[in-house]
């Protein structure tokens, strides 16, 4: 079991499990690098707020590369309640939480618009 912590406060990451990976200031092609690693790993937790990190995770699930049951995403509100998302076999996210990867999801969007100069609604 892959499991990753998503904590939105510093402060949570450190109370959830000190023997966890925790994922620093690194460019993000080390980051996919990494995630790529700890799919192949038997058992592992990891500790990271790095959105291009756990993107990259339901990547490989979408592709098949990692099994939906092999990865368990928990997501720590700002409040410290700690939630574990379910997703189905297509790494699609079940009741997605609000705070959970939102500022990337945000900053492509506004990305999209100024590159193609059109509101993108949801």
């Amino acid at each position: 079991m892959l499991t990753v912590y998503y904590p939105m406060k510093i402060v949570d990451a450190i109370r959830i499990n000190r023997s966890c990976e925790i994922l620093g200031d690194m460019h993000d092609r080390d980051i996919i690098e990494k995630a790529e690693y700890f799919a192949k790993l038997e058992e592992c937790s990891i500790i990271t707020c790095r959105d291009i990190f756990v993107r990259r995770l339901l990547r490989l699930v979408q592709s098949g590369e990692l099994a939906s049951e092999r990865l368990q995403i928990i997501f720590v509100d700002i409040g410290g309640k700690a939630t574990t998302l379910s997703m189905n076999s297509y790494g699609q996210i079940h009741d997605w939480p609000d705070g959970f990867m939102d500022e990337d999801v945000k900053e492509s969007q506004r990305w999209l618009e100024t590159r193609f100069g059109c509101k993108i609604e949801y």
